[in-house]
């Protein structure tokens, strides 16, 4: 049984984890981390395996590979976001990885997923803005707890190269162009990295992360909508407004209006 909580950018789900199958790496944009509520786990991230208990943690970072295998009661709280929308943590997440992705007897962190979601059950705007605090005070400890050290650049693949220099620059105003002289990888094969392992565009890939990131500021904050254009990479006011309006299928005015009223 799955009983899903959505709060936008923020996915919170009560799971049994008795299958859980294996991501690619080139499809896991989201952070995820995974709370051991019941039963024992089997879980592996990046090739590393670990037996988890009750109480238990599994902290897979951006563009890892993950995968678990659960008794018959085992059921966990799985908490799935975007990186961009935790704003101090967000170059960190991308930059690094845990050298253990686990966390033993990770009890004191139950009461934040809690809170997160029971806050993501409500429609209230309020509340939606505390389940983010609640989220960025988690991702804070998490990150304190972990022993995180840099991301070899010689370990990182292709794919994984591009996506970091997406995440890093997509608030610039950068092209395909600029990202291949920057990576010394040429623009046909990011095309076709893009085209063949992501199902999409350069440009719509940055347009996502940048519309992602809009659609969290006017939501969780009161900056002026041109204000939010410029911080998250658009030039141009009928550009962001298209752009939004065709991924959101809403205008980023009649989103702050909703919002408001």
């Amino acid at each position: 049984m799955q009983t899903p909580f959505e709060e936008n950018d923020i996915n919170v789900y009560v799971k049994n984890l008795q299958s859980f199958p294996v991501y690619d790496v080139t499809q896991h944009f989201q952070m995820e981390i995974v709370y051991i509520v019941s039963g024992k786990v089997q879980m592996t991230i990046n090739n590393v395996t670990k037996n988890l208990n009750a109480g238990d943690m599994g902290v897979v970072f951006p563009y890892s590979t993950h995968s678990s295998k659960g008794s018959d009661n085992a059921e966990a709280i799985v908490l799935i976001f975007d990186p961009t929308i935790v704003d101090s943590f967000e170059k960190k997440l991308f930059s690094s990885r845990p050298v253990s992705p686990f966390i033993k007897k990770a009890q004191q962190f139950y009461f934040l997923f809690d809170k997160i979601l029971n806050f993501s059950r409500k429609k209230d705007v309020e509340y939606r803005k505390m389940s983010s605090i609640y989220l960025l005070a988690l991702v804070g400890e998490i990150i304190h707890s972990l022993n995180l050290e840099a991301v070899e650049k010689s370990s990182v693949n292709t794919v994984q190269k591009i996506l970091n220099y997406c995440s890093e620059h997509y608030a610039e105003d950068i092209t395909m162009k600029d990202a291949s002289k920057a990576l010394g990888i040429s623009q046909s094969s990011i095309t076709k990295v893009f085209s063949n392992k992501l199902d999409t565009s350069f440009r719509e890939y940055l347009n996502r992360m940048r519309v992602n990131k809009a659609k969290y500021f006017l939501e969780k904050t009161d900056k002026k909508i041109v204000n939010i254009m410029h911080e998250c990479g658009f030039k141009n006011q009928s550009t962001f407004n298209r752009v939004f309006l065709d991924m959101c299928g809403i205008a980023p005015s009649e989103l702050r209006k909703k919002i408001k009223e």
